[in-house]
């Protein structure tokens, strides 16, 4: 369930990272903005590579298959990336490299 939540919340971000701001803001920029205005930990962009990107459009899927609401739409940047085996730390690059 944490999982799915997570998914939920990155999808979001990671459609608005590549819809609205992408090559206009590093994905560093829209951590930082994550951490310092709203105080979390981590972004939504290193919690998605932590995650997993692969989870995080599995997740997505299922969400979206579930619901059939376009909010749980997985972006064309993230079903790329995993499909280019840019899965996050376990590959050792995603929107960051490790």
């Amino acid at each position: 369930a944490v999982v799915l939540l997570l998914a939920q919340a990155i999808g979001r971000w990671g459609n608005f990272f590549n819809g609205e701001v992408y090559g206009k803001l590093k994905p560093e920029d829209v951590d930082k903005i994550f951490r310092k205005c709203y105080g979390h930990k981590m972004g939504p962009l290193e919690t998605a590579d932590l995650i997993g990107l692969d989870t995080v459009v599995d997740s997505l899927d299922v969400l979206y298959q579930s619901f059939q609401d376009p909010k749980f739409r997985c972006c064309p940047l993230l079903r790329k990336m995993v499909e280019a085996g840019l899965l996050g730390r376990k590959s050792g690059e995603g929107f960051y490299q490790y």
